[in-house]
């Protein structure tokens, strides 16, 4: 239908640039189907297993190039012996179920107990907002629905994407680290100086401003790299002149800047904050905490500038942006 073909545009390109494993039921209808199109469409970096009743005759994906394993449990009807296989399957083989995602899209009560089950575990288990039935149950359930590893994330491309992939590791240089989150933040001061009063701790300098908020730009700062890597771009080191400031495109200024508010909405969703209304640093609550699309064009500046800004936070630490003639990505 309409909703799952919705789904399905979002998904493949969440996924597109993933490596990895994907477990979902292996029917041919429903959210299990979405799985095996993403198998189908991305292609060699993904591993697809459906589970499916041994006895089940109908439904069943048997398209070879949309799972790579099929594992059969005993029934003819899909029940909760499938998620509780699935699951059993990854204990047995000693995987971290702390490293494990569960993306959670609408759903019965056998994607309700699988909810549960993969809280009770360890798992992280992401919710798109208002996809419906026991998705948008979880969060009314009193017992679930300040699970620390609960996320509920909205329905946007991009902070699928940070869900959905790893994140971009610390830089190992701890110095440069610290240098570029601290210019962030400065520019960040800079554009909001007339705002600089007592309640607005965001706005403080560098020494006063909460631990959260640090991590926060330094988190900003661990992903520049990512986003060059996207456009085609690296950062080389310059030795005896300036660095210059390269400008770039609108088109990737766009890009990226949906992309910075995809993981700037992960981070946040990650350390505790929900959306509200009202924005609130104490109570970790954003109006802010949506879809690319649905966010104000004054909100979305915000990141545009940040990745206008790219290039001259790497000169101050010596690099210089340049693209990247021998990178696939290079345009």
């Amino acid at each position: 239908n309409g909703k799952i073909q919705e789904y399905s545009l979002i998904l493949k390109k969440a996924f597109k640039p993933f490596n990895g494993s994907i477990v979902s039921g292996g029917s041919y209808s429903g959210i299990s189907r979405l799985a095996g199109n993403i198998r189908q469409d991305i292609g060699k970096d993904i591993l697809c297993v459906g589970y499916v009743p041994q006895r089940m005759k109908s439904n069943i994906d048997k398209k070879a190039t949309r799972y790579d394993h099929m594992c059969r449990t005993q029934g003819a009807h899909f029940s909760l012996l499938e998620p509780l296989q699935a699951w059993t399957d990854l204990v047995v083989a000693g995987v971290d179920l702390n490293d494990i995602k569960l993306l959670g899209i609408n759903g019965g009560q056998i994607a309700a107990a699988e909810f549960r089950i993969a809280l009770c575990l360890g798992a992280t288990v992401g919710i798109i907002k208002d996809s419906g039935r026991e998705a948008d149950e979880l969060f009314e359930d009193k017992d679930w629905q300040s699970a620390s590893n609960l996320l509920n994330i909205p329905k946007d491309t991009m902070t699928l994407q940070m869900f959905v992939n790893p994140l971009a590791p610390p830089l190992s240089n701890k110095e440069i680290r610290e240098t570029l989150a601290l210019s962030i933040h400065e520019e960040y001061r800079k554009k909001n100086i007339e705002k600089l009063i007592e309640e607005h701790t965001e706005l403080a300098d560098w020494k006063n401003i909460r631990s959260f908020l640090m991590d926060s730009n330094r988190q900003q700062a661990d992903h520049i790299m990512e986003k060059l890597r996207l456009i085609g771009c690296v950062a080389e080191p310059v030795k005896g002149r300036e660095s210059a400031i390269m400008t770039f495109t609108k088109d990737e200024i766009e890009l990226l800047a949906e992309l910075e508010h995809g993981r700037w909405n992960m981070e946040r969703l990650k350390d505790g904050w929900c959306w509200g209304k009202e924005k609130d640093v104490q109570k970790k609550i954003s109006p802010y905490i949506i879809s690319w699309s649905a966010l104000p064009e004054n909100i979305k500046d915000y990141d545009r500038e940040t990745i206008r800004k790219i290039p001259f936070y790497l000169a101050k630490i010596g690099l210089e942006v340049c693209r990247d003639t021998r990178s696939r990505h290079a345009r």
